[in-house]
């Protein structure tokens, strides 16, 4: 696949302004519209494990349906169904064939995804889809760390014994991310 038709991923630690970077992409015009988080790699594909297996697919495919992930592509059901259980053998060919569909249907050429904690999968996704280009977006910790804390419901939850330490331990979580 050329470069300038291969997927791209954008990813970083939640906060750092992943889904900004990703809606500029977006509006650029070149890029399937998906107003969502896929986190295919994260949460979806280890949740069912093996996706060469049938009946793992089924699984997948099935809650996948329920979701608004699912909601958020604007896709015919059955016909992507089909192609999911008879063309998907891992994480990526599922990410793959949903997102190619909708470049279809919407007469795009190209797709990107912004599930930042993708960032911790990234040799998985480039096993499964060998041309992805990755976008590893860093915003200074300092400032990554006082949004994170700053959620009602905090990304990083200290241990009991850190609670009074949260900015720190915030930006002990920023490093580790970043240095993935």
């Amino acid at each position: 696949m050329a470069r300038e038709n291969a997927p791209v991923f954008v990813v970083g630690c939640p906060r750092s302004g992943t889904t900004l970077l990703y809606n500029m992409l977006l509006s650029s015009g070149d890029f399937a519209v998906y107003l969502a988080e896929s986190n295919i790699f994260n949460l979806l594909a280890p949740r069912f494990g093996d996706l060469s297996v049938r009946s793992n697919r089924e699984k997948l495919v099935d809650a996948w349906l329920q979701s608004k992930l699912f909601r958020a592509t604007f896709l015919d059901e059955r016909k992507l169904s089909a192609k999911l259980l008879s063309d998907c053998a891992n994480g990526g060919d599922f990410l793959r064939i949903v997102m190619e569909e909708m470049c279809h249907v919407q007469g795009i050429r190209r797709w990107a995804d912004n599930s930042p904690e993708e960032l911790l999968h990234m040799r998985s996704i480039k096993k499964c889809l060998p041309d992805a280009l990755f976008i590893h977006m860093i915003r200074d910790g300092r400032d990554v760390a006082l949004s994170l804390d700053a959620r009602p419901y905090p990304w990083v939850r200290p241990f009991s014994w850190d609670r009074e330490r949260r900015l720190p331990v915030t930006g002990v979580f920023w490093e580790w991310r970043v240095g993935r």
